[in-house]
């Protein structure tokens, strides 16, 4: 028996989360799911990102976490909550890639490539097309 073929990579489109996806909260951080606000047409956007065939990858650094402001589980809470308003819109991400290290702790928060790396080899995306 021949294996199927491995699928055609995907180009993606990478978006980053506070000021975004969601209304910047200023100087603070988004602690919960009451404080998180979508921004302005960027449902829309996801959707058409889907309808063109694009893997859609949130992208963010994520500190308060690390700086023990929220924990672990309230972050995730706040991302399955918008993964969950989107999905009736076919906008839920296909990924979502969250540093919550310090600032110069690790090798994963942005400008570093490295969560984007980890979505590529898990989605098997093409990064010369996103």
């Amino acid at each position: 028996m021949i294996p199927d073929p491995p699928p055609t990579p995907k180009p993606a489109v990478f978006f980053d989360r506070d000021g975004v996806i969601n209304v910047s909260p200023g100087a603070g951080y988004v602690l919960n799911w009451e404080g998180f606000r979508f921004s302005p047409g960027i449902v829309a956007a996801l959707t058409l990102c889907r309808d063109r065939g694009y893997a859609t990858v949130l992208v963010t650094s994520q500190q308060g976490v690390g700086k023990g402001l929220m924990s672990q589980e309230d972050l995730d809470d706040i991302h399955d909550n918008m993964q969950e308003a989107l999905m009736p819109h076919d906008a839920a991400f296909d990924a979502i890639m969250a540093c919550t290290h310090l600032s110069g702790t690790c090798t994963c928060r942005k400008p570093s490539p490295e969560m984007i790396y980890h979505a590529r080899d898990g989605l098997n995306l093409d990064l010369s097309r996103s």
